[in-house]
């Protein structure tokens, strides 16, 4: 098929591989963007439309014998909708609509969109073809450095990912772009299934960070359903680059920041940042003064935090939010107050 391939969402993670992919076959492609059109445009057309609106895709999918959805986001159904609305106008493309592994499992808004706009492509009428796909590598990083910013870098306690390289995903989709209409496809899982723990250990250690990785069990179905693998594909590891891998290439690779809470290069005077104290003792009455007065508030927040998951449950929650999710995670630390991991060292011997 050498027809007029449009990609919405082509600026994004995804979409951006996938039409330089198509680009590298010789395919026409055209990318469809709010964005207007850069100022040295590339070898693909280029579309501006606002999917949430409608505006501007009758316009996009003219001509277009394929249709590869890539956008993604909050409105996900409306979106599909006015594409598939386009799409029926201008003929019959073929619309391929990139999902995620688990939709149909997981009671949560954005998921149950997924499905939903799933449902409408199936429904369409037009030729079609939908892959799942686990959590890309891109995902779990911007996530480990999040959360690293953090004096700990929690994570969700016994939950494992199978992340996979969008790259991977993006050859995946212009290899169905490019063939017939299938369906409903096999899964796309990453090559490891590993635990959200191994997975942060492998982040701190390729950016030279030193946090303490802290488990914290999450309520709520969309937790449990975490623990449980719902968002898992074991059985279609078809990935084949590593988390580590990707840390270590170029898309996953930094140059590591030597600021607070960092570890900078062997020999550096700021490398010796000390051991824990195993005593009260060891400690300047500065320091242990900042830990009582912290470890009580950290106290109050446990027992806040305690009170509200017995009272309703965790998506019911009302109120100070924050306050909620900082008793989770301090919590985890048990009876041992976060603030002495934090504060309670001693110059290194």
């Amino acid at each position: 098929m050498n027809g007029l391939i449009l990609v919405t969402g082509g600026t994004g993670t995804l979409g951006r591989e996938v039409v330089r992919l198509l680009e590298v076959q010789g395919r026409t492609v055209r990318v469809l963007s709010r964005r207007p059109p850069p100022a040295e445009p590339g070898p693909a057309d280029w579309a501006t439309g606002d999917l949430k609106t409608g505006r501007g895709i009758d316009a996009a999918v003219a001509g277009a014998d394929v249709i590869v959805h890539c956008a993604t986001g909050l409105g996900d159904v409306g979106a599909t909708r006015h594409l598939i609305e386009s799409a029926r106008r201008a003929g019959s493309p073929h619309l391929v609509y990139m999902s995620i592994v688990g939709v149909d499992r997981f009671p949560v808004g954005y998921y149950r969109s997924k499905l939903q706009a799933e449902r409408l492509v199936e429904d369409s009428g037009l030729p079609w073809t939908v892959l799942r796909a686990t959590q890309f590598h891109q995902l779990i990083l911007r996530g480990c450095e999040a959360l690293a910013h953090l004096p700990v870098l929690p994570v969700p306690a016994g939950t494992a990912f199978q992340p996979i390289e969008a790259g991977e995903v993006a050859a995946r989709l212009a290899e169905l772009a490019t063939g017939p209409a299938a369906g409903r496809v096999p899964d796309m899982g990453g090559p490891e299934v590993r635990g959200a723990a191994s997975l942060a250990l492998s982040y701190l250690a390729a950016r030279g960070r030193n946090r303490p990785v802290v488990p914290v069990r999450l309520p709520g179905a969309v937790f449990a359903g975490y623990r449980l693998g719902g968002h898992l594909a074991p059985d279609h590891a078809a990935g084949r680059v590593t988390f580590d891998e990707f840390l270590a290439g170029p898309s996953g690779s930094a140059p590591a920041d030597h600021g607070p809470g960092r570890v900078p290069p062997s020999g550096s005077p700021r490398s010796r940042r000390g051991v824990m104290a195993k005593r009260w003792s060891d400690l300047s009455p500065g320091t242990r003064k900042t830990i009582i007065v912290l470890g009580v508030a950290e106290a109050a927040l446990k027992a806040a935090a305690a009170i509200d998951m017995k009272r309703r449950p965790a998506d019911q929650i009302r109120g100070p939010k924050w306050a909620w999710a900082a008793g989770l995670v301090i919590n985890s630390a048990g009876v041992v107050p976060l603030s002495y991991f934090v504060f309670g060292r001693r110059p290194a011997p």
